[in-house]
């Protein structure tokens, strides 16, 4: 329900200003309120930029951390409300240094005329050894092995030993050598296997020697002595090396002694 409203008469003149404050009360109203809110705007500013800081300070703490994983004052902040903040700078990658010239390895490099080393003269062949074979090639090649086959077989057999001077059997280059760096030798050598008897006799010989120093059918053991050995015998490495393979494949050396014996003297 709506109340009437009531309206007083209005006053006159003399009433209204009998009535009225006076202006310096009125223009000191004014102005206490004018402090009033002068007042109270700077205690909500004040307000307002205590929690900007405290957001500002729960945000770093909390981000903090993740970012950094030193104190403030090893990162470049400012400890105190006078120091300029500065911005983080990061220590630069190490740079690899290279090492010292006396510490880089050295790759040895070959010199120029260095002299080569004959292996295949360093294997041991006494007298005795040359007289033996000397013995066995001139039996053969006489057709003696009936009258004379128990002393071919002994002195074969002392070659296949070791003996004095000699610590191992010996070598089947060595053997081979001794024939075909011997003219007289070597000529008598189409005698031996013009015979199917006296060939294979030799043959066994030299096949047994030849399996001994290819084992697994691989030329890795003999390999330091072909060249030397081929130079020996009037003929070259690339010359005898298949043969000698051929024959580690088949146990057979047949072609190896049959180009020794057609080789130059």
């Amino acid at each position: 329900m709506i109340e009437p409203v009531s309206f007083e008469p209005p006053l006159s003149g003399e009433e209204v200003y009998k009535s009225s404050t006076p202006l310096w009360a009125i223009i000191g109203k004014i102005e206490l309120a004018t402090c009033t809110l002068i007042a109270c705007g700077g205690v909500i500013s004040g307000m307002a930029k205590k929690k900007r800081a405290s957001s500002s300070a729960a945000s770093f703490s909390a981000s903090g951390p993740l970012l950094f994983s030193s104190p403030p004052s090893q990162i470049g902040m400012a400890e105190g409300p006078d120091e300029i903040p500065r911005r983080p700078t990061q220590d630069p990658a190490p740079r690899t240094q290279a090492p010292p010239p006396e510490a880089r390895p050295v790759l040895a490099v070959p010199q120029a005329g260095a002299e080569h080393r004959n292996l295949f003269g360093e294997l041991p062949c006494t007298v005795e050894d040359q007289d033996h074979i000397r013995f066995i090639v001139t039996a053969l090649a006489n057709q003696e092995y009936i009258s004379k086959g128990g002393e071919m077989n002994a002195r074969g057999a002392k070659l296949e030993t070791r003996s004095e001077g000699r610590p191992d059997p010996l070598h089947p280059f060595r053997f081979l050598w001794t024939i075909f760096s011997n003219p007289d030798l070597k000529m008598r050598m189409p005698e031996v296997f013009g015979s199917w008897i006296t060939r294979v006799g030799f043959m066994t010989g030299v096949n047994r020697g030849m399996r001994r120093v290819t084992p697994g059918k691989s030329l890795a053991e003999i390999e330091p002595y072909i060249a030397d050995f081929a130079a020996t015998v009037g003929t070259t490495a690339q010359a005898i090396r298949p043969l000698i393979l051929e024959g580690a494949q088949k146990n057979d050396w047949r072609k190896l002694v049959q180009h020794l014996i057609a080789a130059p003297s």
